[in-house]
């Protein structure tokens, strides 16, 4: 399966001017963190989620798969809110509850509107940051950063943070497959044994990466992570995502007045 920075370069979208694409994407973040109306919120999944299944030809699959992880983050945070606990007198404006032993589980209607309204803000902002990331390349990404005068020593640790996490998914996929395939997961003995080995062999790995990417840089007398601005092919603007994010923002305005 393809990775997240594989698809941002091979989707319908990146030949766009990526300033265009990120405009959508923190502007629409903006509304649903700044707005927290459940309206905006569920206008602002279903549009982007078009963009990035329809428009930018992500497969549907691997778009949900990424949604699993922050949707079971979002649940667990849910549940610490709205759920709380005593062992003495409940409060008057209980709507659930259960008793076990002498442990009262319960729920009241104010924790449970703020949890509910945590979800779906946390849920929004994910599908607006997916929308930017699946289909803008990373040194495009960059480049924004740097017309914004950015500092460049925190533009050159956010790129190589996110260059080593797809290294270290890429090494973790490889070994634990050959894991696999030597019957490395057969017991629960030989699962711990595998995790150690999987664990060493990932911080080798990087730590050779690592070696090998100062290596060819003092080779070629690099100073700098980030690719200088002359070589930035000028892409060209979308007329359909002009449209759709003219639409987009006229309707949230509808949705916040209403």
């Amino acid at each position: 399966m393809l990775s997240i920075d594989q698809y941002a370069h091979i989707n319908k979208l990146a030949t766009i001017n990526a300033n265009q694409k990120i405009s959508l994407s923190i502007g629409a973040l903006l509304f649903v963190w700044l707005t927290k109306n459940l309206a905006v919120t569920i206008w602002t999944f279903v549009l982007l989620s078009f963009v990035i299944v329809y428009i930018a030809r992500i497969p549907l699959r691997f778009y949900l798969m990424l949604l699993l992880a922050p949707a079971s983050f979002c649940l667990l945070g849910v549940l610490s809110i709205a759920l709380s606990y005593t062992t003495s007198t409940l409060p008057s404006e209980v709507i659930w509850e259960v008793t076990i032993f002498k442990l009262t589980i319960f729920i009241i209607e104010r924790d449970l509107n703020q949890a509910v309204q945590l979800f779906y803000t946390a849920f929004g902002t994910v599908t607006c940051l997916y929308s930017c990331i699946l289909t803008t390349p990373m040194y495009e990404i960059n480049n924004l950063l740097k017309k914004l005068k950015v500092p460049d020593i925190l533009i050159e640790l956010m790129t190589l943070t996110y260059h080593f996490i797809f290294l270290f998914l890429d090494c973790m996929v490889k070994v634990y497959t050959a894991q696999q395939t030597r019957l490395g997961h057969q017991s629960l003995k030989n699962r711990y044994h595998s995790l150690s080995l999987l664990i060493a062999a990932l911080f080798r790995e990087i730590f050779y990466r690592h070696d090998q990417l100062v290596l060819a840089m003092k080779a070629r007398n690099i100073d700098s992570f980030l690719i200088p601005t002359n070589f930035y092919k000028k892409k060209s603007t979308s007329k359909k995502l002009t449209w759709i994010t003219v639409t987009y923002f006229s309707i949230n305005m509808v949705l916040w007045l209403l």
